[in-house]
């Protein structure tokens, strides 16, 4: 995980993962799963919501401004390679909704690693985000 950490601030289930940190000029907001095996195929599902910790506790009285999206990827060669499976609009976030995607027949492997990374944003305290209540269901 890079530039969050566990909170409150968006309410949700309890703690969340939160991303906060870093600066404009980076896309340094992600967290990765460790090398989870898939080799059955499945979905993963996780909660989102994005906004920013200022103002009201639903997404924080900020929208992410366009293009600050968040995408969801997936690595069969130990995060050398990254491909994209969703890709999750801020103006559709501003309160938690559940995704659920079906995992890619080339994502399905004994050794896949996910990644959740903002594409874009405008430095600490802005454009925040958090995922919640992650899980994988295997077939």
């Amino acid at each position: 995980m890079s530039n969050g950490q566990v909170n409150t601030n968006f309410g949700g289930d309890g703690n969340s993962l939160w991303f906060d940190g870093g600066s404009a000029e980076d896309n340094s907001r992600y967290a990765i799963t460790q090398a989870l095996d898939v080799s059955h195929g499945g979905t993963i599902s996780f909660d989102l919501i994005i906004g920013n910790i200022i103002g009201n506790s639903n997404n924080g009285g900020e929208n992410a401004d366009s293009g600050e999206d968040l995408a969801l990827e997936y690595s069969i060669d130990s995060g050398i390679s990254w491909i994209r499976l969703g890709l999750y609009d801020t103006e559709d976030y501003i309160s938690w909704k559940t995704i659920t995607e079906t995992i890619d027949t080339d994502a399905i492997t004994s050794a896949t690693q996910f990644r959740w990374l903002q594409l874009n944003h405008s430095g600490s305290g802005f454009d925040n985000w958090a995922i919640d209540n992650v899980h994988i269901d295997l077939v």
